[in-house]
């Protein structure tokens, strides 16, 4: 009887350890993931580093997605129903605005690898807008919402824009036109002419004048380089059997040959 007792007792005990193992436990939401690849790398700045702020502003409700509080006035739903570009541009603006003006945490964050990829793992169902920073000053990356259903995954891209360079005129600085005017034997046959000039402006120079020489260049003139120019006129003594022929410069083909060179045209 004894031995009966204890058999009834060990029945009992294993059927209530039964009972307790085959209890329902309360469901749990399983959890979704995301994975976002910002796109820039093809644009010559790196898309590493980056941290990307997850905002969770909407959820499921029954089987329609919805979004909570002030983010149900901001125009996103009719903005994702309708497929609508330029509704969808103002909708992510008016949500940013209030993301900011909230002061509301982030629900999760973590930072691109060396590809400008980020993985959330464990994410409740529901609707995330997604906010970057720490993103190089060259670019900009667009804000975006998911939907994260339960259980579920997705991926998409964050693209990263390259922001408008605004070309700074470069500070020009003026330079120096030099002609030293000499005699064959090189000697100084006149004073040395120096003119300022800024880059694109125009120099026109007459050769002085001296009496029975003639001028190798009678008129130096040009759209004046960044850059100092220097010419050197010769003067020759007028002789009856010598004829100066003064070629005007960049226009008039030497004609050696079959090289068709011009004045002020070097070569090696």
């Amino acid at each position: 009887m004894k031995r009966f007792k204890q058999l009834i007792s060990v029945i009992a005990a294993a059927a209530v350890m039964l009972g307790c193992l085959c209890a329902p436990a309360a469901a749990e939401s399983p959890a979704g993931s995301l994975t976002v690849t910002i796109q820039g790398n093809n644009q010559g700045v790196s898309t590493a580093g980056i941290t990307l702020n997850l905002y969770r502003i909407g959820g499921e409700d029954g089987d329609t997605w919805k979004l909570d509080g002030a983010f149900a006035e901001t125009g996103y739903m009719e903005a994702w129903t309708e497929q609508s570009g330029a509704k969808m541009r103002t909708a992510l603006r008016n949500i940013r605005g209030i993301v900011n003006t909230s002061g509301m945490n982030p629900s999760a964050n973590a930072k691109s690898n060396a590809n400008g990829v980020i993985v959330f793992e464990s994410l409740p169902r529901g609707i995330y807008f997604g906010i970057a920073t720490g993103v190089p000053k060259e670019m900009t990356v667009q804000n975006f919402v998911a939907h994260i259903p339960e259980a579920g995954s997705g991926k998409m891209d964050a693209q990263a824009v390259l922001k408008n360079n605004v070309t700074v005129p470069k500070e020009k600085n003026p330079y120096k036109v030099t002609i030293r005017y000499i005699y064959e034997d090189g000697t100084p046959a006149h004073q040395t002419y120096e003119g300022t000039y800024w880059p694109d402006d125009i120099y026109d120079v007459y050769s002085p004048v001296i009496p029975d020489y003639t001028a190798s260049i009678l008129r130096v003139n040009g759209v004046m380089p960044e850059r100092d120019l220097q010419f050197t006129v010769i003067y020759i003594r007028n002789d009856d059997s010598i004829v100066i022929v003064n070629i005007p410069e960049y226009e008039t083909p030497l004609g050696l040959g079959e090289l068709q060179m011009h004045v002020g045209v070097c070569f090696e």
